[in-house]
């Protein structure tokens, strides 16, 4: 998660008070809250909390698969954290200044799957729509654009290829075969050498 600078802290403190909120002091005994998929998993989620900067969440259980919502502070881009998508209970945050660098940052690096914005400054939301290539995302929300049957969901360049849902995914795994079938009974001459002046003249006119 990329936050500014000048409200990082207090975003940190409300995200702090949802989890609470949303789970309880303690979630490992939440009903509400799930545990990781396997016990490989987990050691790879748990290895990302090596040396972090842990400012919310963090306890583990290796026994129940269980990993507390855990935000990480004070996070770059180099950190071990960065280098693969988590797919756990662990947030980074990463401060920026300048929006400018962020959509460089972002573009350096391979195409993101999804993108969320969250902003109620339209140019804001048009400029980042504009130069961030990404599969699909939300403004002001997460997830949710998987919902819908009409919105397609699918990644660009090294995130995938193609998308599926509702009516796109009937194209994603059809294939359109494309055949030309020319009755043997008109031969143009002007389509084959040796070419003039004449046949260049007609051949351009049927490609206007």
């Amino acid at each position: 998660m990329l936050v500014h600078k000048d409200i990082r802290a207090e975003l940190i403190a409300k995200m702090k008070e949802y989890i609470i909120s949303f789970y309880g002091a303690d979630s490992q005994p939440s009903p509400d809250y799930g545990r990781i998929v396997n016990q490989a998993h987990w050691e790879r989620l748990n290895g990302m909390l090596d040396g972090a900067v842990i400012v919310a969440g963090g306890q583990t259980d290796r026994e129940d698969l269980y990993i507390a919502p855990t935000l990480l502070d004070e996070v770059k881009w180099s950190d071990k954290v960065m280098e693969d998508e988590i797919f756990g209970p662990i947030l980074p945050v990463l401060e920026y200044d300048d929006l400018d660098q962020v959509i460089e940052a972002v573009n350096s690096r391979p195409k993101p799957l999804a993108l969320y914005l969250f902003t109620n400054n339209k140019q804001i939301e048009q400029r980042v729509m504009s130069t961030v290539s990404f599969g699909g995302g939300c403004v002001n929300d997460t997830i949710m654009h998987l919902v819908s049957p009409y919105l397609p969901f699918g990644g660009v360049g090294s995130s995938g290829m193609g998308a599926y849902h509702g009516r796109h995914s009937f194209e994603a795994f059809s294939h359109k075969k494309s055949v030309l079938n020319r009755p043997t009974r008109i031969n143009p001459s002007f389509l084959f050498p040796p070419y003039n002046a004449k046949k260049l003249g007609l051949v351009k006119r049927f490609l206007k």
